[in-house]
C-alpha cells in the first residue's frame, strides 16, 4: 500500500495471532517488520472467535487482562500507536442483564486496557458502533461520557463514518468530540469506497476538521478491485482535505 501514497496500514488484532503461544507469534511479527509499511493501527481487539466476554454474566477479569496484556505486547513489537476497541459481540449486553452493571464492566476494561496500552506507548481508542453490532455505547455522547469518566490519558475515542451513516447520526457530535478523538475511518454507505456511492465525505471530513483532528484517517471498506479503488480513494480524500484546507 506504500506503493500507493498511504502512510500504514489498519490490519485487525487477528493478524497477530490472537489463540497462538508467542513462539507462534515470532514469524507472524518478522513478516509485519518487513513490509514496506508499518501497522500504526489495530483494530478488532477482541475477534469474536476470541470467546471472551468484556460486559455480562461471563466476564473473567483474569483472563481479560491476560488477553490484554499479550495483544498489547505485540502490538507494541509491530509499532502499532493506536488499538481500535470496537468489538461488538465482546460488549453487548445479554437480555436481562442490569445495563448499569454492564457499563461499570465496561469502564473496568477500558480502565485496565488503558493503563497497559499507556506502559506501551499505544493509545486505546472506543469505537462507536451501529446499533445493528451493539447495544452499548452507539453514539458519540455516550462514548465520550464513558471515556471521560474513566479518565486515562491513553483513553480516547474514535469515529467510523459508516457507523454514522448506518445510524443516521448527526455529525455535530464529532465535531464536540475535540481533543478526545484520537483516530477515525472512513467509507461510503455499504462499505463502499469513499467517492464510490455518493456519501458525503466534504460533511465528514468537515467535522473532523471542526474537531481540530488531524490524525490518522483509515479507508475501511469492502474493495471489488483494490488495485484501482485503493490508490483513487486516497487521491479522493486528499483532493476533499487539500480544499477544506484553503489549499
Amino acid at each position: 500500500m506504500g506503493e500507493m501514497g498511504y502512510d500504514y496500514v489498519e490490519l485487525g488484532f487477528r493478524a497477530l495471532a490472537p489463540l497462538e503461544d508467542d513462539l507462534t507469534f515470532v514469524p507472524i511479527r518478522e513478516r509485519i517488520l518487513d513490509a514496506p509499511i508499518r501497522p500504526e493501527a489495530l483494530s478488532g481487539f477482541i475477534p469474536p472467535y476470541v470467546g471472551l466476554k468484556v460486559v455480562g454474566p461471563e466476564v473473567d477479569r483474569a483472563k481479560l487482562r491476560r488477553y490484554l496484556e499479550t495483544m498489547l505486547g505485540r502490538a507494541a513489537q509491530v509499532g502499532a500507536r493506536v488499538a481500535v476497541f470496537g468489538s461488538g459481540p465482546s460488549r453487548t449486553v445479554p437480555d436481562g442483564f442490569p445495563r448499569a452493571k454492564a457499563l461499570d464492566q465496561l469502564r473496568d476494561f477500558l480502565a485496565l486496557g488503558a493503563d497497559l496500552a499507556a506502559a506501551r506507548g499505544i493509545t486505546l481508542v472506543l469505537e462507536i458502533l451501529n446499533q445493528g453490532e451493539t447495544n452499548l455505547v452507539n453514539t458519540m455522547d455516550e462514548a465520550l461520557e464513558l471515556v471521560r469518566s474513566v479518565g486515562r490519558p491513553s483513553l480516547r475515542t474514535m469515529v467510523d463514518y459508516y457507523h454514522v451513516l448506518t445510524d443516521g447520526q448527526s455529525l455535530t457530535q464529532v465535531q464536540q468530540a475535540g481533543a478526545l478523538l484520537a483516530h477515525a475511518h472512513t467509507s461510503d454507505a455499504g462499505r463502499r469506497p469513499p467517492g464510490t456511492a455518493g456519501s458525503d465525505q466534504v460533511a465528514f471530513l468537515s467535522a473532523l476538521r471542526a474537531a481540530g483532528y488531524d490524525g490518522r484517517l483509515s479507508v475501511e471498506c469492502r474493495f471489488e478491485d483494490f488495485d484501482r479503488e485503493a490508490p483513487a480513494a486516497l487521491a479522493y480524500l486528499k483532493d476533499i482535505w487539500r480544499r477544506l484546507a484553503g489549499g
